[in-house]
């Protein structure tokens, strides 16, 4: 029976990440579920792993919308980039901190452009949702108001509330990040992984890069947890 090792928002936190491959049976399939950029202080080494990784049959790379911002601001100059959380960690680690501290926006963007577009094409073509007989796999979660949910693929870098607080039954279990776990539990303190009523919708973002922790989750075939461990940066 194939079973699912499934991480997400790792968001630069090297030493958590590592710690979680570590502990991966790699005759399971790896999912990652985006958000590999960000706030934490390693965005570069955990792109670098996240990309080897990706050269292997059984791993599944998916992204996340702190990565598209990024590649996006690389690639097209979209300025929004410099809106999101942490991007001066990100930066940092592509640049060090004293090429960084004396460039302008422009000779950043051109400095990553140069030097790292292999990376941001990389980033920015990764899929949305990943998707077998029994689950779904994304990053922020799905649009259950229309009549295909896979025709919504925005939603799938954003969505929050009018997903996880919606009373329609996903088809099959959803498994997303994005929204770290103490927002879904309504409750600060709790980092567990986040279950709907219905066990549809399970949120395993466990807020790594905000003095949380980084959850892997095991799940058989069927989209039940048979296997959860817990890790600090």
């Amino acid at each position: 029976m194939t079973h699912y090792h499934v991480i997400s928002d790792i968001h630069g936190c090297y030493a958590a990440f590592d710690g979680a491959l570590q502990d991966w049976n790699q005759s399971d399939t790896l999912v990652l579920l985006g958000d590999y950029v960000d706030r934490g202080p390693d965005s570069k080494a955990v792109v670098d792993r996240v990309r080897e990784l990706d050269q292997q049959p059984n791993v599944v790379v998916l992204r996340g919308n702190h990565d598209v911002a990024f590649a996006r601001w690389v690639i097209d100059g979209d300025h929004q980039y410099y809106y999101q959380p942490g991007f001066k960690e990100t930066l940092i680690s592509y640049m060090g901190p004293k090429r960084f501290k004396k460039s302008t926006r422009r000779q950043r963007g051109e400095y990553m452009k140069y030097n790292h577009l292999s990376d941001m094409r990389w980033l920015a073509g990764r899929p949305k949702y990943h998707e077998t007989d029994h689950m779904i796999f994304t990053h922020a979660g799905i649009n259950l108001n229309i009549p295909d949910w896979r025709d919504d693929t925005r939603s799938m870098d954003i969505i929050r509330e009018p997903f996880y607080r919606s009373s329609k039954q996903a088809e099959k279990t959803v498994v997303f990040g994005h929204t770290p776990t103490p927002f879904l539990h309504d409750n600060e303190d709790n980092l567990n992984i986040w279950e709907s009523e219905n066990l549809d919708k399970i949120g395993i973002d466990g807020g790594i890069s905000m003095g949380g922790v980084l959850h892997a989750v095991r799940f058989a075939n069927d989209g039940h947890i048979v296997g959860h461990k817990v890790y600090r940066n």
